[in-house]
């Protein structure tokens, strides 16, 4: 881990770096496709670099055993200068893809940054694809090239929830602005009462999480299903921000996606919006990031009258194993020692 200190003061640091060696790119422009994708371990990371001439695309592969939840990250590398030499990329966009090259998802930006960070749930054993590419801005005539970091996690999937029944939607919530409200572990019975009915539900996300959202197959309100639903999941000025026909179980929905904290709403209809019918509804949100920044403590303020902030470049999320650059802010003036 390396830290700059962000301070005009002279002060001895005392600290513990810890920094891995990524895997580098050694196959362009032959993984510019999905039969030249280099080799990746399954919890690891590797450099590339997006080439200066045109809209680059890296392919990067690696195998699970079993049913897994990825994580992917791209991150600047380095402070100033990158491990290839040249000048971090600035816009990154990432594409996840199956064994067969089926695509599963993708991420342009997050956190506020514009790097990306893609999470999708990967069903089976197999060999599965990541891509970077560079944004292409059609109004600009240059690309956001250079150097990146790509991170890869690979994790057991959760176990089954436990849900608690919601309380029976309240008609009509035919829009964001008349949504029912839902949250994590609730599960929602409900019916599609006429061709074309649409029902909203919204959620509040105090820390960046990661929403999964589901229609189930259900008949235990009057009798009869709507057999193939459709998700549509809006930010909170209704903004559509993804959909889903039939990415869960048979012909029903699921949308995952990484959120940063705000307010969002769901639509649950018929995948045409012309049909009717009983639903399952499940909402799972799991925490990522209780605070972003961290700060000191504000019982230990130090000889500057003020806490200590350590706070990370924008861009990087830190892991272990992973290379992060922090900044160290309201350091007092004069002397000072620090133990990282």
């Amino acid at each position: 881990m390396t830290r700059i200190l962000s301070t005009l003061f002279s002060c001895t640091l005392f600290a513990v770096a810890v920094s891995a060696q990524g895997q580098p790119e050694t196959n362009e422009p032959g993984n510019d496709s999905m039969t030249g994708a280099e080799s990746v371990a399954s919890n690891g990371q590797c450099y590339g670099q997006l080439g200066a001439a045109v809209a680059d695309r890296d392919f990067w592969s690696f195998t699970i055993t079993g049913p897994k939840r990825l994580t992917a990250w791209t991150s600047r590398r380095g402070a100033e200068i990158t491990e290839l030499g040249g000048t971090a990329t600035s816009d990154t966009i990432l594409e996840v893809y199956d064994p067969n090259g089926f695509f599963l998802g993708f991420n342009d930006d997050y956190g506020g940054t514009k790097y990306s960070l893609a999470s999708v749930d990967l069903p089976a054993a197999g060999t599965y694809f990541v891509a970077v590419t560079t944004f292409v801005d059609p109004y600009v005539t240059t690309f956001a090239n250079g150097d990146y970091a790509l991170d890869i996690r690979c994790e057991d999937p959760p176990g089954s929830s436990t849900y608690s029944i919601a309380p029976s939607e309240a008609e009509p919530n035919d829009d964001c602005a008349a949504a029912d409200s839902t949250s994590d572990g609730f599960e929602h019975l409900e019916t599609l009462q006429m061709a074309g009915d649409r029902d909203f539900f919204t959620f509040t996300l105090p820390y960046l999480s990661r929403v999964k959202i589901r229609t189930w197959a259900d008949a235990s309100t009057t009798g009869t299903g709507c057999a193939d639903t459709k998700l549509w999941l809006y930010d909170d000025a209704c903004v559509e921000l993804a959909s889903n026909d039939n990415g869960g179980t048979g012909l029903h929905a699921r949308i995952v996606r990484e959120l940063d904290p705000g307010t969002y709403s769901v639509e649950v209809s018929d995948h045409l919006r012309n049909a009717l019918g009983d639903y399952r509804l499940t909402v799972d949100i799991e925490v990522l990031a209780a605070q972003d920044v961290l700060p000191g403590s504000a019982g230990c303020i130090g000889t500057g009258g003020q806490p200590l902030m350590v706070v990370p470049r924008p861009g990087e999320r830190p892991r272990v194993g992973s290379q992060v650059t922090t900044d160290i802010a309201n350091l007092p003036g004069g002397p000072c020692a620090i133990l990282l």
